[in-house]
């Protein structure tokens, strides 16, 4: 298989793309392992692989991670390994910029408005909820979120802010990879908050069946009628 465009990209080397393998029973989540696969420079991609979580025979690097924690992880040709985390945080406006324009345009005899047609009034109150933006915490260290492009400010629809997290005191290249979750073929008209590319390894891995069904113990779906 080979990804649109990935070749004029121009990505020296082999990236490599990884999810854990999960299921719930008992309404926890236990991971089996995780999936693996790799994209060639001109875009050709292998079949993903499965392996046991710690597996010493697995591709390098990939033993030490708790996959527990980590949402999916990509390594660069070079080794490097980037993994990926939700932190249960979620990006809110700016409230003290919108209370400072009200307050402007009031006195500006502007009425009550946030000036939601002002471009640059809208990305400084709301930036964290529009678009894709990040943080540099450390070289090792970034967070980043995906808003929607057309604001819909509602709770619901409130970006989620991820960690990324380089392995073995290496440094963040994730910025390589933020163009992948504007192709619109993967959401329509809207920014993916992941890289299409673990978007299709997550597909293929239901199709082969690499995700174990969830086992739930629910009394009320396990009751006779």
């Amino acid at each position: 298989m080979e990804f649109f465009r990935w070749a004029e990209e121009y990505y020296e080397g082999r990236w490599e793309f990884a999810i854990p393998l999960t299921h719930s029973e008992h309404r926890k989540v236990h991971c089996d392992g995780f999936a693996v696969f790799e994209v060639d420079p001109d875009g050709t991609m292998t079949e993903p692989k499965k392996y046991a979580p710690s597996d010493p025979f697995g591709p390098r690097g990939y033993s030490g991670i708790d996959w527990n924690e980590v949402e999916y992880a990509v390594k660069d040709p070079a080794g490097q390994i980037n993994v990926v985390r939700t932190t249960g945080i979620s990006t809110i406006p700016d409230a003290d910029a919108i209370y400072d324009l009200l307050r402007k345009n009031h006195k500006g005899n502007k009425g009550r408005t946030v000036g939601m047609k002002d471009g640059n009034a809208k990305f400084e109150m709301f930036g964290g909820s529009i678009d894709l933006g990040y943080a540099k915490l450390s070289k090792s260290r970034w967070i980043y979120y995906v808003g929607q492009m057309n604001m819909k400010m509602t709770v619901a629809n409130s970006s989620v802010v991820r960690e990324i997290e380089a392995l073995d005191e290496g440094y963040v290249f994730f910025d390589r990879l933020f163009h992948m979750m504007s192709i619109p073929y993967v959401k329509h008209k809207q920014n993916s908050v992941i890289p299409f590319p673990i978007k299709y390894l997550t597909e293929w891995c239901k199709k082969l069946h690499y995700f174990v069904a969830n086992i739930e113990d629910d009394d009320e779906d396990n009751t006779d009628e």
